[in-house]
């Protein structure tokens, strides 16, 4: 059963391997050009999963259950804006902190950590991360404008924690992450300027 519409995917929960998984599959298998444009963001998706497999925080990749789909594994618990995160405990947070820098060890940024749906508090009140789609990944060798973007990536995913950080552990901002605060990226300026160009023309 369908659970969710996302921009590019239908979302089930199902059994995959044994195991409660969730499946995400293109919305639209009968247009071809609709589906070939959705299977690519979808595979790039399941290839992020299966580059960060060593870290615990993201849901581990399953595999292929039918054609333009893939399975990964359903974790338990309530996205971030089920819950009240000032009830937190300052662990969430540090660990969340660490989970990023992992996934940047990797070479992958999350892109889109600001969504509160995309971070799931575990039962045990320890962060996952979910939806992976807007990822950004590092390429070999000399790239400058895809190392670029990495880095401003990379920041968005880091300015992200700082301000969970700042508005709900307080205690734990140090110096670095007021800075971040305070000198948000290119694209993150790009990005505001936008949104308040189509507020003003509303």
């Amino acid at each position: 059963m369908s659970i969710q519409d996302a921009n590019q995917s239908q979302i089930r929960i199902d059994e995959f391997k044994g195991k409660k998984a969730v499946v995400k599959g293109v919305r639209h298998p009968g247009v071809p050009v609709l589906r070939r444009l959705e299977w690519w963001m979808l595979s790039r998706e399941a290839e992020i999963l299966q580059r960060l497999e060593e870290i615990e925080q993201v849901p581990d990749f399953l595999g292929y259950p039918e054609p333009f789909s893939f399975a990964m594994e359903w974790r338990a618990g309530e996205s971030l804006r089920q819950v009240d995160p000032s009830e937190l405990e300052e662990s969430f947070f540090l660990e969340l902190e660490e989970t990023v820098d992992a996934i940047h060890r990797s070479g992958v940024t999350h892109s889109d950590l600001k969504r509160k749906e995309n971070l799931i508090v575990s039962p045990d009140g320890r962060p996952v991360l979910l939806d992976f789609g807007a990822s950004f990944r590092k390429k070999p060798w000399f790239r400058p404008l895809n190392n670029w973007l990495y880095n401003q990536f990379k920041r968005i995913d880091l300015n992200a924690v700082a301000k969970y950080k700042q508005r709900y552990a307080p205690q734990l901002c140090d110096e670095q992450d007021r800075r971040r605060l305070a000198e948000p990226v290119l694209l993150e300026k790009i990005s505001r300027f936008g949104r308040r160009y189509i507020l003003f023309r509303e």
